[in-house]
């Protein structure tokens, strides 16, 4: 699935805080193993305490998927890397609760008739309406109806808070044709031109066996032997002689030789000299002998070149426009999560065994 309710993604990647996509800058505030903390809370945030329960949910909703996602199998308890496991669940249901905090205090309210209708709208877009095929998803993946909600309800406040965060976040249209006048010759504003071509190398060693180009590097190749079979060659296509059997038979170009020695050239991704005759040859003419670092080839261009494309600004406006939001965006969250940090620091207390080791830091990936 997309969006995974329970942020199983975060116990295989061990790194996932926020799912607007930024981290939180709260990490392990409070002491490594605090005393005092009610009993069955594995931490407490601002005095809301995270249970051992809801801690135990999030491992064993992790399991089904753990394999799959880092092709290991799921760590035993009592072992280093489930505590380590653990300790960044904590973490991670310790930030979520920090975010439910920070959603009451900017009057963001979440009814479970929100959740409801958050996974009736997944329901309908994953599973096409299937109702029954969602309860099979929950039941092949390790998740109670109870768990996804919890986690759904953590993608809602998530989701929200980025909402208010990010709502001032403008680009003007002086802004945009400023970026796109910096990166307007590059891709994906910029498309090269691109020609199909097909080709022989011929590569040979000083004892006139057949050096890959892949070798090249390793193996030195004899040019003056090359060059003297590239020309029979071409003599044997100029006489009417097959391109693809001598490909077959001669060609020392491992990623193109199964497929009749045949490439599309995009402009600027191949060696110069390949790259003059690639373009200027007429349509199946076939080159004489071109000379690169590789060895010899015998080049045969196979329909007229694509000419090279730039995007108008008008073309590229509404992409752009969305790239510069999304940069604003993200830089707007991640400064928000640092001042969360610091707002909780001090207000975050760990039971023995379950803090994050103290001088680690907690990233983000969606």
């Amino acid at each position: 699935m997309t969006r995974t309710r329970l942020s199983l993604a975060a116990l295989a990647s061990l790194a996932v805080l926020l799912a607007a996509g930024c981290g939180s800058g709260s990490t392990s505030s409070g002491s490594n193993g605090s005393s005092g903390l009610p009993g069955g809370a594995v931490a407490t945030v601002a005095g809301k305490s995270i249970t051992r329960s809801e801690l135990d949910d999030l491992m064993k909703s992790a399991e089904p998927q753990y394999k799959q996602r880092t092709g290991q199998d799921f760590p035993k308890p009592g072992t280093a890397e489930y505590q380590a496991l653990q300790q960044q669940a904590a973490v991670y249901l310790v930030t979520q609760e920090e975010y439910t905090q920070e959603a009451a205090a900017l009057g963001i309210a979440l009814s479970d008739a929100d959740v409801d209708k958050g996974i009736d709208a997944l329901i309908k877009k994953q599973f096409k309406g299937d109702r029954k095929k969602f309860d099979a998803y929950l039941k092949t993946s390790g998740y109670s109806l109870e768990e996804f909600k919890a986690g759904e309800r953590r993608q809602l406040i998530s989701n929200r808070l980025s909402k208010v965060v990010t709502k001032d976040v403008k680009a003007t249209t002086a802004e945009l044709k400023a970026y796109y006048e910096k990166n307007k010759g590059s891709a994906p504003y910029t498309t090269p031109a691109q020609r199909r071509v097909r080709h022989i190398l011929v590569a040979l060693n000083a004892k006139g066996t057949g050096v890959s180009e892949k070798g090249v590097t390793d193996t030195k190749v004899d040019f003056a032997r090359s060059k003297k079979l590239a020309d029979t060659l071409l003599a044997q296509l100029n006489a009417g002689g097959s391109f693809v059997t001598l490909v077959k038979k001669y060609s020392q170009d491992p990623g193109s030789k199964t497929k009749g020695g045949e490439y599309t050239d995009v402009k600027g991704t191949f060696v110069k000299e390949f790259e003059a005759a690639a373009f200027s040859l007429a349509t199946n003419e076939v080159s004489k002998p071109i000379k690169t670092q590789y060895g010899y080839h015998l080049i045969q261009p196979l329909g007229a070149a694509t000419p090279g494309k730039t995007q108008s600004f008008a073309e590229a406006e509404k992409s752009i426009r969305t790239t510069l939001l999304q940069q604003r965006q993200t830089a707007a969250l991640q400064t928000w999560a640092a001042g969360l940090g610091k707002k909780y620091k001090g207000k975050v207390k760990y039971a023995a065994g379950f803090a994050p080791p103290a001088t680690s830091t907690t990233t983000t990936s969606q």
